[in-house]
């Protein structure tokens, strides 16, 4: 990953959050609370993120459909029943992208009320 580089965080079913790369990605050691909990090696890679929690959700299976005809054949986050494939980060291209922000957006759009305006 590259520094500004974006992350679409999914959990159980929802995008919940968005990240954008602070640095590009380092080579790092396991954090100190994983260490012997895995079979997994020391040293891997790091990447530090500015993590943004969305107040509305977006449920993948209601938005599949538009979803569905981005995704990448090679290496998807998601089955073609909309259940997530297991894995930590997956390629997303611009298509996607662009859905997925649009999806988000028409969730979580501040509008502003009278009292704000005053």
């Amino acid at each position: 990953m590259k520094k500004e580089d974006r992350v679409f965080h999914y959990v159980k079913g929802y995008f919940d959050a968005i990240s954008i790369a602070s640095d590009d990605c380092i080579m790092g050691n396991k954090p100190f609370t994983l260490q012997g909990h895995s079979n997994w090696n020391n040293e891997g890679y790091l990447v530090k993120l500015n993590y943004y929690q969305l107040e509305n959700p977006v449920n993948v299976c209601d938005s599949f459909d538009e979803i569905s005809p981005l995704l990448p054949i090679k290496y998807s986050p998601f089955q073609k029943d909309s259940k997530g494939n297991q894995g930590y980060l997956y390629p997303c291209n611009e298509e996607l992208s662009i859905k997925l922000l649009e999806l988000i957006g028409e969730l979580n759009i501040y509008q502003l009320n009278e009292e704000q305006l005053e």
